[in-house]
Parts: C-alpha cells; sequence; structure tokens
C-alpha cells in the first residue's frame, strides 16, 4: 500500500497545475473539520467518517495533487483514537496509504463521471481494509469485505448523489453546497452513531481502526 501511495503521490506531482483554488482551502477546511465525525462499524476493526463527500468532491473537480493535500491530512486526523490513545505507526502508514491509492485510482476515472470515480474510490478503500481484517482478526475476506459494504455503501450512494450534484451546479454555486451540505451530513452521522451503538450491544463490540 505504501508503494501504491508513493506512486499516486509521484503521478500527482508531476501532473500538478497551480494549487490554492478556492474549492481547494473550501474542501480541505471542511475534510478537516468533519474527520472527527466517525463512527465505529459494529464488529469490525474499521470506522467511516462525515467527510467523505468532501474528499469525493475533491477527487472529481481538483487535481490529483489537490485531492491528496485534502484527503491525507484529514486521514491523518481521523486516524487517532477517539479516546486520545496513541496510534500505532504502521497503521497509520497503511490508512495513509490506502487514502493516498483511492484517492489516485478515483481520480484517474472520476475527472468525468463521477459515479465512475466513486466506485473506484469505494473499491479501492474497501478491499485493503478488508484484507488487513483478514491478516490482522481472521475469517473469509469476501466475508469482511461484504460487511464492510454492508454498512458504508448507502453513504457512499449519498456522498456520490452530493458530488453529482455538485459538478453539476458549480457555475451556480461553487463552494456553498459543501458547506450548505454540513448539517445533513451531521444528522446522517447521528443517525449511524446511534443505529451503529444498538448493533455493538446487541453483537459485540469491535475494534476501533481508521
Amino acid at each position: 500500500m505504501a508503494f501504491g501511495a508513493l506512486g499516486a503521490m509521484g503521478y500527482a506531482v508531476h501532473t500538478m497545475p497551480a494549487l490554492l483554488d478556492y474549492r481547494f482551502v473550501v474542501l480541505s477546511v471542511l475534510a478537516l473539520v468533519t474527520a472527527r465525525l466517525k463512527v465505529q462499524l459494529p464488529g469490525l476493526m474499521g470506522n467511516m467518517a462525515v467527510n467523505l463527500p468532501f474528499l469525493l468532491i475533491a477527487v472529481a473537480q481538483l487535481s490529483m495533487l489537490e485531492a491528496l493535500l485534502v484527503a491525507l491530512p484529514a486521514c491523518a486526523v481521523q486516524c487517532f483514537p477517539t479516546g486520545g490513545g496513541k496510534v500505532k505507526p504502521v497503521q497509520l502508514i497503511f490508512n495513509l496509504s490506502a487514502k493516498a491509492v483511492a484517492v489516485g485510482v478515483g481520480s484517474l476515472l472520476g475527472t468525468h463521471f463521477a459515479v465512475l470515480g466513486v466506485a473506484a474510490f469505494f473499491l479501492a478503500e474497501t478491499i485493503p481494509l478488508a484484507g488487513i481484517i483478514r491478516l490482522t482478526e481472521g475469517g473469509a475476506i469476501h466475508r469482511i469485505w461484504a460487511s464492510i459494504a454492508h454498512y458504508s455503501f448507502p453513504f457512499y450512494v449519498l456522498s456520490a448523489g452530493i458530488t453529482s450534484i455538485a459538478m453539476s451546479t458549480t457555475s451556480q454555486f461553487g463552494w456553498q453546497l459543501p458547506v450548505v451540505s454540513l448539517p445533513v451530513l451531521y444528522a446522517i452521522y447521528r443517525s449511524y452513531q446511534s443505529y451503529f451503538r444498538v448493533s455493538l450491544l446487541v453483537g459485540g463490540s469491535g475494534v476501533e481502526a481508521s
């Protein structure tokens, strides 16, 4: 995963345009602010943050380098445990690498077709996560992936919708749409949090990671 991330970073730097587009600044701030709004997936070593739509909009509308600069700091913030514990270096490297690969693949495939980019991002994020859970916790990888997809796919679909709207209304709204979506995303976060809390009480707790 680390070599894949280095490849994505190298390609992004090689094709980099001028930075500091206003969309880059807005999406960076929103992704960082919402990175700590995360919910633990029941029974799995993983969690989901509500900053996903902002990452996907960055992948669809910005250059690969800008999208990486939006996603990686937010991912680093998300990795720190909510209870104030220490993050393991190998875990941080894996999470950042997996995010970089997902951004790279999504950026290459989703520049003109948001849905294709979201699908690529989804697979590039969830398959390595299922693989690392298989290595550390055991179990059949296809069942682990199916469980991850079961909980996270609806939010990816919603995020794809927000991304498509952002791409089709850029000339009318620009930065306003991501900001306006914040209350909706917070409501979804609270809903997921309540649902997953009940699931953990019924089915047992998982180990938190990012």
